[in-house]
């Protein structure tokens, strides 16, 4: 595997993510994500997933691989962004105090370092030559 794949997976899933969090996601998410088990925030966590596993493929991984971690990494995500709709909303923290932007600061590391982290996995196991 070489740093060229690996550093095009890391943008692939950047990109992705910018896509599911700042262009496909609708109010009807964001105001739901909070209470665990809502479709709003599977269809969120479902976009995460769906692209996530494009990614994976464009990269060249086997598609067991690609389905399997993208269903991880959905699953990841879909709690991280619940903990963090959950909490802003029962501190009821607006766009306008500082704590809530701490919090989604928060939550765009918490995906960043999952997609580190997935990477890292990926190259572990040598799912990528």
């Amino acid at each position: 595997m070489t740093a060229e794949t690996l550093l095009i997976l890391v943008a692939a899933l950047q990109f992705k993510h910018l896509l599911a969090d700042f262009f496909f996601q609708t109010g009807w998410m964001v105001q739901n994500k909070g209470y665990y088990g809502h479709p709003a925030g599977i269809a969120h966590a479902s976009i995460h997933l769906a692209l996530t596993f494009v990614a994976l493929v464009v990269v060249g991984m086997p598609l067991w691989w690609c389905a399997a971690l993208a269903v991880l990494e959905g699953v990841v995500h879909y709690h991280v962004d619940w903990a963090k709709a959950a909490v802003t909303r029962k501190s009821e923290f607006t766009a306008s105090d500082a704590r809530f932007w701490n919090w989604i600061g928060l939550d765009q590391f918490a995906h960043h370092v999952t997609y580190i982290a997935l990477v890292y996995l990926i190259s572990g196991l040598g799912l990528l030559s």
